[in-house]
């Protein structure tokens, strides 16, 4: 009898570990659908921002040229694309690595922004000074 309760025993704890793991991998698959999305929608608003940016840099006077940036925004964003219409998951270690392209060309859309906002600000301040010395 107790031999019985124990192959029993052993039989749920094996049936337990083979639910475990396929619910891991059921998880593993939802995070990595997850994180592609989120990729994606980074990609997006990174497209839009590197868009405003180009227009800005149109709208002011010398500042500095954007199209490198802007080329390899599209580029990264295209890339994203690609791998995650073409494959049924993408490794960890890809989408990781993209993550960390994408921030990185973040920060420089960001901070390229930054300077254009500064030499407009900078370019109306002088325009404002150079009106009022006409007056004068």
């Amino acid at each position: 009898m107790s031999l019985a309760l124990a192959i029993i025993a052993l039989l749920v704890s094996i049936a337990s570990l083979g639910f475990g793991i396929y619910q891991y991998r059921i998880l593993d698959r939802v995070r990595r659908g997850e994180k592609s999305n989120n990729l994606l929608r980074i990609a997006y608003e990174l497209q839009k921002r590197s868009e405003e940016l180009r227009h800005k840099i149109g709208c002011t006077d010398d500042a500095p040229e954007c199209e490198q940036l802007h080329t390899g925004v599209n580029e990264a964003a295209d890339a994203i694309f690609a791998m995650v219409a073409s494959s049924k998951g993408l490794s960890w270690t890809e989408l990781n690595d993209m993550e960390t392209r994408f921030l990185s060309l973040e920060q420089e859309v960001g901070l390229l922004y930054k300077q254009v906002t500064e030499l407009s600000r900078f370019n109306e301040e002088v325009r404002e000074y150079e009106k009022s010395q006409r007056r004068e």
